[in-house]
């Protein structure tokens, strides 16, 4: 019939997952539009999806702190959409945070302690810090964790964002992504092993280890690592030293215990050392490579530098070729002269 509400109709659990992929905001304006009985239906929604602009709006008590356009909110909009309406006593299954003027860091934590206590199952958020040093709460990585997802990215300052060390051993994590983050400091032989027991999925993009000696990752149950390096862990290296940087291979021992690896995604410069342990599951393979390097007319090791690269570029796919797809990027060599 012409007119009928059948969307209402729905279980509640059903129209929560059609609106799921809704940033908040978005999910306000929609639903108000539908009738004066959806004008609340983003309280008990348990998917948080929050864009924060500090400076489009003044943190104050109003209910409008959202924009007209696009999806942003004020830092008392977060405030309320977690502490406030009712919410208090709801679980969530998704917390979704972006912050890329980020200025509170007590704030932030906060927040996310809040999402823990509301069991909270993915938590993905984005962050530009201003100066001030973030730590994740360790609460996130703990036994009783609820999270089951974990997705950190920081945008600018990589140094400015660290991660506890209970992150290496999370109980329930499944899937973990990190972007530009800092690794937990290792043991006293700059080691770090990541033993998360049920993880299946992770990839880390231009994080920074150059802190450590080996990276090793002991994960039985992971089947699908991406790690991407693009630049983050290179040391500079003036153009008077005459001198390759010391870590253009990268700066540690990759070491991989995953004999469930179903799919290896790498991009990006080499670490100087790696072992694979038996790969026996590997079924696709997508491998990228760069090199990096300083052309210096009074230096004239360049020609070895890059025979060692392809040394240890033949020893990488060695290491990989039990696997069925194995696709080959083009070869990116990076020049500063």
């Amino acid at each position: 019939m012409r007119g009928e509400d059948r969307l209402s109709d729905l279980p509640e659990h059903i129209l929560h997952h059609i609106f799921s992929s809704f940033a908040t905001k978005d999910l306000i304006t929609t639903t108000c539009l539908l009738s004066k009985k959806w004008q609340h239906f983003w309280v008990s929604h348990p998917y948080l999806d929050l864009h924060i602009e500090n400076y489009n709006f003044v943190d104050s008590d109003s209910d409008s702190n959202i924009d007209d356009a696009g999806s942003r909110c004020s830092p008392k909009f977060v405030d309320k959409s977690l502490y406030g309406h009712g919410r208090g006593g709801s679980d969530l299954e998704r917390f979704r945070l972006r912050w890329l003027e980020c200025n509170e860091g007590p704030r932030l934590k906060s927040w996310i302690v809040k999402a823990m206590n509301r069991k909270v199952k993915e938590v993905e958020i984005v962050l530009g810090l201003d100066g001030s040093m973030f730590t994740i709460p360790a609460k996130v990585f703990a036994k009783g964790s609820s999270v089951r997802v974990i997705k950190l990215e920081a945008c600018f300052q990589i140094l400015r964002f660290l991660i506890p060390h209970p992150m290496l051993l999370a109980p329930n994590l499944r899937t973990l992504e990190l972007v530009r983050m800092k690794l937990p400091k290792g043991d006293s032989k700059k080691q770090v092993a990541m033993l998360c027991p049920v993880l299946e999925t992770l990839i880390l993009k231009d994080c920074y280890y150059r802190h450590l000696k080996v990276l090793g990752l002991s994960l039985r149950k992971l089947k699908k690592l991406e790690i991407e390096n693009t630049g983050n862990n290179r040391s500079s290296c003036g153009r008077d030293k005459m001198a390759i940087p010391s870590n253009c291979l990268g700066v540690c021992k990759l070491e991989l215990h995953t004999p469930n690896l179903t799919t290896f995604i790498y991009k990006g410069e080499l670490f100087e050392y790696f072992s694979f342990g038996d790969l026996v599951a590997l079924i696709d393979v997508d491998v990228s490579l760069s090199i990096f390097f300083i052309s210096c007319p009074k230096f004239s090791g360049q020609l070895s530098v890059f025979n060692k690269w392809e040394d240890s570029r033949y020893k990488f796919l060695k290491g990989l070729n039990g696997a069925r797809n194995l696709a080959l990027g083009t070869v990116q060599v990076l020049v500063m002269f």
